[in-house]
Formats: C-alpha cells, sequence, structure tokens
C-alpha cells in the first residue's frame, strides 16, 4: 500500500509536467519512471528539509554512543545520531509553552565518529530531539504513506518542474509548470504553518517564508530543480 503512495506522486507529477503517460510501476523501464527515479530522491530531501512539515515530524530521546568513541573536550555528550533524520529542528528542553520566548540556544555539532559512525554532539545530557524524519525507500515508499495531501501535491509539482523539461523538451511548458510548483509549494507550507500553534519557535520565519519576506534557502524554492530547463 504504501509504495502506492509514492507511485501516485510519481504520475501527479507526470501529469503536471504533461507527459504523454502515466507509470504502472517504480520500476516499469520506460522514459517517465526513469526520469521520476533519478530527480526523485534529491527533489524529496530537498523539500523536506526546507520546512519543518508537521507529518514527519518526530521527537526522539536521543541514545548516549557506545564506549570506545572519542570526541573533542569541548563537548561533554556524544548520541548516535538517528538513522531516519534528515533534518534537526530542535531540542525539548521540558520548558513549558509559556517560556519557549525566554528559552535559551542549544548547541550541538554532527560529526563522524571511526566507531561509533554519525553522532551529535552536546554539552547537555538526555536530550529530546525534533526532527525531520525521512529516509528514500523506492520499494516500499514508507514515509510517503505519512505524507499530508498539501505535501503531496506540492512534491508532485516540484518534481514535475524538475522533470518536464526532459521529457516534454518545451521551454514554455517547463517555464509554466515551475511557476505552478512554486505557488503550490508556498501554499504547503502555509497550510503546514498554519497548523503549528501560534507560539511555535519557528512560527515566525514561517510565516514571512510563505509570504514572500524570505526569498532564500532554505524557505526558497529555486534549489528544488535545475535553472537550465
Amino acid at each position: 500500500m504504501a509504495a502506492s503512495d509514492l507511485l501516485d506522486i510519481w504520475n501527479a507529477a507526470l501529469l503536471n509536467a504533461t507527459a504523454r503517460t502515466s507509470i504502472g510501476s517504480l520500476t516499469e523501464q520506460s522514459a517517465e519512471a526513469a526520469a521520476c527515479a533519478l530527480r526523485y530522491p534529491s527533489i524529496v530531501r530537498t523539500l523536506l528539509r526546507g520546512t519543518d512539515w508537521n507529518c514527519v515530524r518526530r521527537r526522539l530521546a536521543l541514545e548516549e554512543a557506545a564506549c570506545g568513541a572519542v570526541w573533542p573536550p569541548s563537548w561533554t555528550y556524544m548520541f548516535v545520531h538517528p538513522a531516519d533524520c534528515l533534518a534537526i529542528r530542535g531540542f525539548d528542553m521540558g520548558l513549558p509553552q509559556a517560556s519557549f520566548p525566554n528559552w535559551t540556544r542549544v548547541d550541538y555539532e554532527i560529526a563522524d565518529d571511526a566507531s561509533a559512525g554519525k553522532t551529535i554532539l552536546m554539552n547537555i545530557a538526555c536530550p529530546v530531539m525534533i526532527y525531520t524524519s525521512y529516509e528514500l525507500d523506492l520499494v516500499n515508499g514508507t514515509y510517503e504513506a505519512k505524507f499530508d495531501a498539501s505535501l503531496r501535491e506540492a512534491l508532485g509539482w516540484a518534481l514535475a518542474a524538475a522533470i518536464a523539461g526532459p521529457l516534454t523538451g518545451s521551454r514554455s511548458i517547463t517555464d509554466a509548470v515551475k511557476a505552478e510548483a512554486k505557488s503550490m509549494i508556498d501554499q504547503a507550507r502555509a497550510a503546514n504553518a498554519n497548523e503549528s500553534a501560534p507560539n511555535s519557535v519557528n512560527q515566525d520565519v514561517e510565516s514571512l517564508a510563505v509570504r514572500g519576506a524570505v526569498d532564500c534557502p532554505p524557505y526558497g524554492w529555486q534549489g528544488l530543480w535545475p535553472r537550465s530547463f
């Protein structure tokens, strides 16, 4: 069932890109399936990293690295970096909602250890990390089943903008798809921001971005597809 969610996104992208046909499977031997398989990994990661999407947000108590790991003396603790962590959004310090405006920044460093692998260095014990959870699985599409309707729509248009040029060879179609993709991504980000609590830490930044006040990554859309199309 989950794989069908991924297939639906690819077929939506093909329809948005005015492709001549849809695909019946993710492994189909066709130009359309090949274009989606080639561009989808970078498109989905870029779109998910660019916004703190509610539907793939996760909280996790970090696990300390095993004995034998070595880290700089400037850091007190080393924690295992979750395999499904695409982007760190913050840390829950156990403060009540009313205290959020007065919270202090939590410093951390992502590093690679010979024995522990990818890790997170911090000076805080027992942290609960808030992050965007995603792992690419072109066989089962497990995470795509979690995407809400607005994120699916935005992703379908973002992918369409990346494949429209190669599939159609038309500059005018590609430009029109890119314009629609920007609009749909902005709408999805606005809907996502409206679901968050009014005093959410990133609410102000998110709202300004979707209104066009912020025109650079990670909230800008320009980096989602090549400019050559």
